[in-house]
């Protein structure tokens, strides 16, 4: 079980602190959301958990221990942040995203194992997501594209400047081919 304490933390982005003297406590099992007006840190916080953002004073520990002196490798096995708008390929299942989790645990150039499989089951089980695991995540994506196309009355498809800058604004950057996933969610035996 996992132990996490923030203490005094302040964060800056070019000497402009974003968050000051901040401190919370996780405890094993507790659930919690940071809430907040926008440009309040709420991100800053999770990225310093992450060790996205370096601290401009406090501590951050992990089971009692700061969390640089954790080797990456070691730090990613313990902790994951999935981001608010992840990119994640239209085609991937519930159950690939959850198992991208496991990357930290594999070697390199390694892929899942039974094992990992079991373990991805076993903690969608756990949360209630498992009815979920063969769901595509690109439906509100796809959705998004399909609004932002628009077929001029040319008939020639193209996309209109308004389209084109709804469509960019979206976020949504096609996939580059490079995400083939061979695995299937169907729960062990």
């Amino acid at each position: 079980m996992i132990n996490l304490a923030v203490e005094n933390i302040t964060l800056s982005y070019n000497h402009h602190p974003v968050v000051e003297d901040f401190s919370f406590t996780l405890q094993p099992g507790e659930i919690v959301g940071l809430i907040g007006p926008n440009g309040c840190g709420k991100t800053s916080i999770i990225k310093a958990v992450s060790r996205i953002l370096g601290l401009k004073s406090g501590t951050i520990k992990l089971n009692g221990e700061d969390i640089y002196l954790y080797p990456r490798s070691n730090f990613a096995r313990i902790l994951g942040v999935v981001p608010q708008n992840p990119f994640i390929p239209d085609t991937f299942t519930v159950f690939e995203v959850v198992l991208l989790g496991r990357n930290p645990h594999l070697g390199m150039f390694r892929t899942e194992s039974t094992h990992d499989m079991a373990v991805v089951w076993k903690a969608m089980k756990q949360t209630g997501v498992d009815a979920l695991a063969a769901r595509r995540m690109g439906g509100a994506v796809r959705r998004r594209k399909t609004a932002c196309y628009h077929r001029p009355r040319s008939g020639s498809g193209a996309f209109s400047y308004s389209s084109r800058r709804a469509y960019r604004q979206s976020g949504y950057k096609p996939p580059d081919g490079n995400f083939e996933i061979n695995k299937k969610a169907v729960p062990p035996e």
